[in-house]
């Protein structure tokens, strides 16, 4: 009979690892299900402040916090429009750089054509 008591420690040790892996498994399944509700959240919240920036500049917001960050907001529009400008100037101005070079290539490219024809 020792083997049924050690085949019953077995079961039980068994027992125990299937109920571990359970309770992981629905820990595992509620923190994905957290984590979606937290992105839905962080979507709401994304909203809201869209909307009182939307209503900021029609002066509709009262409230001095919201004012501060509402007017951060605008700070950070006008770095990122001056950044902006700055690209396209950069931009610009290798445009005009490379246009010179194109223009002797294609002149070489004739001058190849001219002389493959002779």
């Amino acid at each position: 009979m020792p083997d049924s008591g050690r085949e019953k420690k077995i079961k039980d040790i068994f027992s125990k690892i299937g109920k571990t892996v359970q309770v992981q498994a629905e820990i595992a399944k509620l923190r994905l299900q957290i984590k979606k509700l937290e992105a839905q959240k962080r979507e709401l919240f994304q909203k809201i402040g869209e909307k009182v920036y939307a209503l900021f500049p029609k002066g509709l917001v009262k409230n001095s916090a919201l004012i501060a960050i509402c007017r951060e907001i605008e700070r950070l529009d006008a770095e990122i429009k001056e950044k902006t400008e700055v690209i396209a100037s950069l931009r610009q101005g290798e445009e005009e750089k490379v246009e010179p070079e194109r223009v002797e290539e294609e002149k070489e490219e004739k001058g190849i054509e001219e002389e493959i024809e002779e």
